[in-house]
């Protein structure tokens, strides 16, 4: 019985082609021939093809065509794939990116993207936590779950030579709210207050440390105060209210601040009867002094 025979191919994107034709046991071949560069062989006896050298470009959907005299046709098709080598067609890594998005009556939508070079001749596979998603194999995946569930995926892209994953952890994004919308009023009762009782304690050791240093810088007499050396000899002279002629002298650093000594002098005239009498008194201080240079 003689069968009339046909080898086509089709590349991505494009129509069929026919490679040759067998009729009445005459072989013809057309222009499509020229890309295999005579690197065709067609054999009768089982209708095959044989393509020597094999070359990625090779690769493509293939349709044998077989037709009888009484014009019955059985067309069979094989998907052929060239790979160079393991190391230049081996899958890279993909990067797995995702959105959530909240929405009412406690649900939540899930949008994912597989990204990896070579998109259009790889093969991908989706799981969700450990179980496969079926029927899926495309390269973006889209899905509504209910918030607060463990939502975590996996990305499986894949061709004839290697295959690689990647996983996202979208869980924290797609949690009930109302989880979260009492912390800031949370800190707000319990931190804040906590730090406004810390800063009131510190307050209150600085100030009496202070204080505690203000005592401690006054004079023996009680009423020069630290740091005020123009009051020095005003205060003195009223603290020790001599009536008459008041001198007044100090000893301590021309510059900076440090203690020193004050010594107050003050001489005093008495008559008794004819004679006149002067009595000459003298106290030492020690005071805290600060000196200015000029």
């Amino acid at each position: 019985m003689e069968i009339n025979v046909r080898w086509q191919i089709r590349w991505p994107h494009q129509d069929w082609r026919v490679i040759l034709t067998s009729r009445n046991k005459t072989l013809q071949y057309y222009d499509t021939s020229k890309h295999f560069n005579s690197r065709l062989d067609f054999r009768p006896e089982g209708f095959a093809l044989l393509i020597n050298k094999t070359q990625k470009q090779d690769t493509g959907l293939y349709q044998l065509e077989l037709t009888s005299r009484n014009g019955d046709k059985k067309n069979i098709e094989f998907q052929v794939s060239i790979f160079e080598s393991l190391l230049t067609d081996k899958v890279e890594k993909p990067q797995l990116q995702g959105q959530t998005e909240i929405l009412p009556g406690g649900k939540c939508r899930v949008f994912l993207n597989c990204l990896v070079s070579g998109a259009d001749n790889v093969n991908f596979t989706w799981h969700s936590g450990r179980e496969q998603i079926q029927g899926w194999k495309k390269q973006t995946y889209q899905e509504e779950v209910a918030i607060n569930s463990s939502l975590v995926y996996t990305c499986n892209v894949s061709n004839a030579v290697s295959w690689a994953t990647s996983t996202l952890n979208l869980t924290q994004d797609c949690l009930n709210p109302s989880v979260f919308g009492s912390l800031p009023l949370l800190i707000i009762s319990t931190v804040v207050p906590a730090i406004l009782a810390i800063l009131f304690v510190i307050f209150t050791v600085c100030f009496c440390v202070r204080k505690k240093k203000m005592k401690q810088s006054v004079s023996p007499a009680g009423l020069i105060p630290k740091k005020s050396p123009t009051l020095l000899y005003l205060v003195s002279e009223h603290e020790f209210s001599y009536p008459h002629k008041t001198k007044l002298t100090f000893q301590g650093p021309s510059a900076g601040e440090g203690y020193g000594r004050a010594s107050l002098s003050s001489q005093q005239q008495t008559f008794g009867g004819e004679k006149q009498k002067e009595t000459l008194s003298t106290i030492t201080i020690r005071l805290w002094y600060k000196a200015e240079s000029k």
